[in-house]
């Protein structure tokens, strides 16, 4: 079956800072929160239980402040300009052996001058069909002039997900102290 997506921002990347298994997603008391999944499996796993928004929101201004300024950049492909001259002149070369087939069929043709420009074509065209079959592509990364925080902003919980999930690998959830949340 297809999975689900995932409704919220830190699913599959918030684990627990004690054993190391998954968050889920559960509603306590009307409040969506995360759980150690250990917990849900008959584990004995101590992991607290927080609120999905706070833990989300945290994250998200931890993420912003940390990478939000940065400039987003982007890979551009396209042919680097000696394949496409070499693609141009190839079909010149077609051309001129073409005009020089059908010159050859004039009864006052000078078939030693025609031979001989044929003979320099068959080459050039060898060559140009090694260039063009296996064409360069020149990539570059080029700055988009928008910044990560622009972008975020942006994008909608999947396009959010997906950003995350480029810049932390997990996000941890251990117990604070007795008298922080």
């Amino acid at each position: 079956p297809p999975r689900r997506k995932r409704a919220r921002l830190l699913s599959g990347l918030l684990r627990c800072g004690l054993c190391g298994k998954a968050m889920y997603v559960a509603t306590s008391r009307g409040t969506s929160c995360y759980r150690c999944m250990d917990k849900s499996t008959g584990g004995k796993c101590k992991s607290p239980t927080v609120s999905a928004p706070m833990a989300e929101e945290h994250v998200e201004r931890t993420v912003l402040d940390a990478v939000g300024a940065r400039p987003v950049t982007e890979t551009v492909s396209e042919a680097a300009p000696e394949s496409e001259a070499a693609r141009g002149a190839l079909l010149d070369v077609a051309a001129a052996l073409a005009a020089v087939g059908t010159a050859m069929s004039d009864d006052a043709a000078d078939v030693a001058a025609l031979l001989n420009r044929r003979a320099v074509l068959l080459p050039e065209r060898v060559r140009l069909r090694q260039i063009t079959a296996s064409p360069s592509v020149l990539s570059f990364i080029r700055d988009t002039g928008r910044t990560f925080a622009e972008d975020w902003h942006a994008a909608d919980l999947t396009g959010r997900q997906r950003m995350l999930a480029d810049e932390v690998v997990r996000v941890e959830l251990a117990r604070s102290t007795p008298s922080a949340r």
